[in-house]
Formats: C-alpha cells, structure tokens, sequence
C-alpha cells in the first residue's frame, strides 16, 4: 500500500521533471501533503516558475534586442570567428541588396558562411578571420545594387567579443561588427556641389576675361584719336562689371539658402 502510492508519486514527480528538462515547463507535479514527496514535488514547481520566468526574461530581451537593430537605420552585421554571420539586421539586408522587397530579419542568413551573404569583396575581407581589424581596413565606401537601385555605403568595421561560442577558457570568441551607413544622399550632395563650384567658377571667368581684355585694350587705347573706341570697351566693363555684380549675388543668397 503505502510503498506503491509512493511509488506512484515519485513517478509522477519523475515524469514532470523529464518534461521540464525537455522543454515543457507546462507540467506541474500536485504538492498536497507534509511529507517528503510533497516537498520534493513543490521543490520541482518552484524550479519549474523559475526557469519559466528566466526563459520569459530571455525571450523579452531578445525581442527587445531584436526590435531595436530591426529599427536602426544603419545596417549592422556581425560575423564570428569560424566566418559564419551571426547577426544581419533588415537594414544590411537592404543595403547589401541580399533580400529584395521583403525584411528577413536576418533569420535566413544567421549561420550561413559570409561569402554566401555578402557579395563586395571589401565587406568579406574586412568581415572573415585572418585579417585584424586593427591592422586591415576599417573603414571604406563602395556602391551596392539593391532592389531601389545602386546606393552608396560607409562601411566601418571593429573588432568584437562574442559571448557563448564555446571558444577558449570564458567561452568567448573573437569577432568582426560591421556598420553600414547609407551615404546616398550624402554623395549626391556632395557631386552636385563640386559640379556647382566647377560651372560658378566657369561662369565667373567668362566675365571677368572680358572685363581683363577690355581693360588691357583701353591701356593700349589713345582716347584722343579714337574716343569710340574708348566708350565700347568702357561699355563692356560696365557690362560685365553688372553681369559678376549679378552672379555674386545670386551665391550670396545660395549661400544664405
């Protein structure tokens, strides 16, 4: 009798601890009594509501995590030590043209070898083992075709420690964090502006070539024997003088702009 309700209740006691140890943190073991057993039993639901509440933990921080590099404008990858993608977020996604029209996530590249994710020679050197950051590249600007079209990026790199891979004595490996920084417009800006400077400046020395040849020719000029002479290249000056007045101007309120 008392042996096989024992029995009985070490066995399920057993059963749910196997649960829990699987996964199944649902199972809970009944607890009525003062004796052993039923200590045993609220022994083994405690420990089950606390893995439960750590596994709770876990998983909030990770969608925390995972929200806020979901939402980052710049694109960050990282990439362990054995040069396999730990991390892609959707922005690098999208920069690296890897996945287009859609948010992966980063769920279909993680584990997968860099070369297979990220195509630009310079990423991959600057991403895989063998070459250290602190001595390679770290910094570089390349165009990359995605599904928007071809877009310019800043690439910086640095090296970082990865918790948990199993490596060395603190379980810890080295690894490469990859930050890409859209420059798009930036670049845009910056081409506009020098072809801007390039035609001001050839704007500005058309008038002022003119304004120069009149002058020298005046210098040359007798004004007694050819007085019309004179007042045309005067009128010239005067012209041109009015037209660089303009065009200042008009950089000043540019500038202003």
């Amino acid at each position: 009798g008392l042996a096989v309700l024992w029995s009985r209740r070490i066995g399920r006691i057993t059963s749910a601890a196997q649960s829990i140890s699987e996964g199944d943190l649902s199972a809970r073991v009944e607890a009525a009594g003062n004796d052993e057993v039923a200590a045993l039993a609220r022994a083994v639901n405690r420990m089950r509501s606390h893995l439960a509440g750590q596994l709770a933990t876990i998983d909030r921080q990770r969608r925390v995590l995972g929200s806020l590099l979901g939402q980052l404008q710049e694109g960050v990858v990282v990439a362990g030590a054995d040069g396999r993608i730990v991390w892609i977020n959707p922005a690098a996604v999208r920069m690296l043209g890897l996945f287009a029209g859609a948010d992966t996530g980063g769920q279909n590249y993680e584990g997968r070898p860099v070369e297979q994710c990220v195509t630009q020679h310079a990423l991959q050197r600057m991403l895989l083992p063998g070459t250290r950051a602190s001595e390679g590249t770290q910094e570089v600007q390349l165009e990359a075709e995605t599904a928007k079209g071809t877009v310019s990026v800043l690439a910086r790199v640095s090296d970082v420690a990865l918790p948990d891979t199993g490596e060395g004595e603190g379980g810890t490996g080295a690894g490469r964090l990859l930050v890409l920084t859209d420059i798009t417009d930036l670049v845009r800006t910056m081409r506009v502006k020098t072809d801007f400077v390039v035609n001001a400046s050839h704007e500005l020395r058309t008038p002022l070539s003119a304004i120069r040849a009149a002058v020298e020719t005046l210098a040359r000029t007798d004004f007694t024997r050819d007085p019309a002479s004179a007042a045309r290249f005067v009128d010239i000056i005067d012209r041109h003088s009015r037209r660089l007045e303009a065009m200042v101007a008009d950089l000043l309120d540019l500038s202003r702009v």
